[in-house]
């Protein structure tokens, strides 16, 4: 297991300032994640992101830019309009982002 990223308190701090935007995945119901979407971007390994959906999506944490993406049955599911704060593992530092039908816009925040 990874080690968590700051304290609770950093954690709330991040959450109630101004997020820095990384980037958007333009997830597909392949699985599409930072690493290999249009405008690729890194999420510093051990952070907190805050993540905003535009349609419904699932996403999980994945190892690798190349990893297999995981069933939507073993991720986190997001309706249109939602965000969440992710904390990344250090070891698993890559979103994958993944719809049922049409294409979705995942825009990720830096929470420091």
């Amino acid at each position: 297991m990874g080690t968590r990223s700051g304290t609770v308190r950093n954690t709330l701090q991040a959450v109630n300032g101004v997020p820095e935007y990384l980037g958007t995945i333009v997830a597909t119901t392949a699985g599409v994640n930072q690493g290999n979407t249009g405008t690729q971007f890194v999420v510093p390994p051990g952070s907190s992101v805050l993540v905003q959906v535009d349609a419904a999506v699932t996403i999980a944490a994945i190892v690798s830019t190349g990893a297999t993406p995981p069933a939507t049955t073993a991720a986190f599911d997001l309706a249109a309009g939602d965000t969440r704060l992710f904390i990344m593992r250090e070891m698993l530092q890559f979103l994958s982002c993944r719809t049922t039908a049409g294409t979705a816009n995942v825009k990720v925040f830096l929470s420091r």
